[in-house]
């Protein structure tokens, strides 16, 4: 029932460190948008929104800022994100997806990397295999997974042998059973075709 306790009050230390913490992350919230309200895109700024998304991966407009600072680098040096700063924004979405798994902000910066470097997207479908072991009926990764194939040209029957090996784990996982139900439009126009 709601407004019903299901344990003993925390101790006042506990509440107290609660509290502190949330004053923290509201003083580096308010720090964070104003500079983007003053389209500050330094180095400590930066930090500050890095440290924001650890602490709360659900705040897309962090995860916008954050893309508005890289585009800003880029512009400065006239070409796209180098191979370090990839790393460390695939590093940042996985620690953050690691805490958030559900994340929709998190998957989409994600997938805004990887779309600026499509020679990645192999590998994340390594990654994806691990995340949905740890919860296999994530719709997240599995939409994620379902993006990164394409742009990985994955054969059809790659994908479907994943989505089988999933139910394999546990028939139940209705996100196994539609990631295979979405390749059979592709396996009837290939019948089709050949008629």
């Amino acid at each position: 029932m709601h407004g019903v306790r299901k344990g003993p009050p925390p101790p006042p230390e506990k509440v107290a460190a609660r509290r502190k913490k949330a004053a923290t992350y509201a003083a580096l919230l308010k720090h964070a948008l104003a500079a983007k309200q003053a389209h500050k895109h330094d180095s400590e700024t930066y930090a500050v929104v890095e440290k924001l998304l650890l602490a709360s991966p659900d705040v897309p407009t962090l995860w916008n800022y954050r893309r508005e600072m890289l585009l800003s680098r880029e512009a400065k040096t006239d070409g796209g994100l180098d191979e370090n700063e990839t790393q460390l924004e695939l590093a940042l979405t996985q620690k953050c997806l690691m805490k958030q798994p559900k994340s929709y902000a998190a998957w989409h910066h994600r997938l805004w990397i990887v779309r600026r470097r499509p020679a990645l997207a192999k590998d994340e479908l390594a990654l994806c295999a691990e995340f949905l072991k740890l919860d296999e009926r994530n719709f997240h990764c599995w939409n994620y997974r379902r993006m990164v194939a394409e742009m990985a040209d994955e054969a059809v029957e790659d994908t479907r042998a994943f989505a089988r090996d999933r139910l394999q784990v546990n028939f139940s996982n209705y996100s196994a059973h539609h990631a295979l139900a979405k390749t059979l439009p592709s396996q009837m126009d290939a019948a089709a075709a050949r008629e």
